[in-house]
């Protein structure tokens, strides 16, 4: 079940990330985590 589920998310990332909303999901996905989301932000240094 979840080799199924991560192709399919795979593929509807692949077509976000072609989509006129590429950078705002780019910031999406660098601030959120794939599972569990990020309770800290982390810093950038």
């Amino acid at each position: 079940m979840f080799v199924f589920y991560y192709q399919v998310a795979r593929q509807e990332e692949a077509k976000l990330l072609a989509s006129s909303f590429a950078a705002d999901y780019k910031m999406y996905k660098e601030n959120t985590g794939m599972f569990l989301p990020k309770l800290w932000p982390q810093s950038q240094g």
